[in-house]
């Protein structure tokens, strides 16, 4: 298995370039903090979560196991570190507990999906970091090859241009017994970037059993960023691109 650290060493420096626009989940976090809520993001990247909620006024711990994405963040919200609404931490949950409790965990864009070894652990150690009645939101990956088996194990070029800077991206992704094997060649200002990443399909009803083992109760799904559609399990046949989840302690 590739190691998701291993693959942010790299992709740090353009990731911003490439998710920094992504705002499709934002009402879905700010839908279920609070302004008293201490809240904390688990694989917090570079801070475009943290940036959306900062500037509404919250305060915040983010966490990645990336020291290079957290660096970036604090190159970006080094104002929010110095008047205390930030903390920055490089933190790895499949390892253990945080040494703070809090009120909501945000485990966003698929963070979860990178956690291929014991991730009943992982769950487990968010759970004793969270308050009695603290809140967990998810949000789950849905591989595009399992969606459209028409692409597995194909390239596909795409062109991006972002802040005028011109990207290039080969993508090829293939799926083995729900892991994605992702590899991508990146053409950045006359650079080529050769990345490859695995991430882990979680069916919903396995997700709803390792979070039921880890102590969680009050589990509900829903498709997409939909706040309406909350039900106790979704169908898998209507997944697309993701799902979320919501479960309390």
């Amino acid at each position: 298995m590739i190691k998701s650290t291993d693959t942010y060493k790299i992709f740090s420096d353009f990731y911003d370039l490439y998710v920094g626009k992504f705002n499709e989940d934002m009402d879905f976090y700010k839908t279920y903090c609070n302004k008293p809520d201490i809240i904390i993001e688990i694989g917090c990247g570079t801070g475009r979560i943290l940036d959306y909620l900062l500037k509404l006024d919250y305060k915040i711990v983010g966490v990645d196991v990336s020291q290079e994405m957290l660096d970036k963040a604090k190159a970006k919200l080094g104002s929010w570190i110095d008047n205390g609404k930030l903390e920055l931490f490089n933190h790895d949950f499949t390892f253990g507990r945080f040494n703070e409790t809090f009120d909501k965990a945000l485990l966003t864009f698929y963070t979860f999906n990178y956690i291929i070894e014991k991730p009943i652990d992982f769950l487990q150690n968010i759970y004793d970091s969270l308050h009695d009645q603290g809140l967990l939101l998810i949000d789950l990956f849905y591989p595009n090859s399992l969606y459209d088996t028409t692409i597995d194990n194909v390239w596909i070029l795409k062109d991006y241009t972002i802040h005028g800077i011109e990207i290039k991206i080969k993508d090829n992704r293939h799926v083995i017994n729900n892991v994605e094997r992702r590899q991508q060649i990146f053409y950045i200002n006359n650079e080529e970037i050769k990345i490859s990443t695995d991430r882990k399909y979680y069916r919903p009803d396995e997700i709803k059993q390792f979070l039921e083992m880890a102590g969680f109760k009050n589990i509900e799904f829903s498709l997409d960023y939909d706040l309406s559609g909350f039900a106790d399990m979704i169908d898998e046949s209507k997944l697309k691109k993701n799902y979320i989840v919501k479960a309390k302690k």
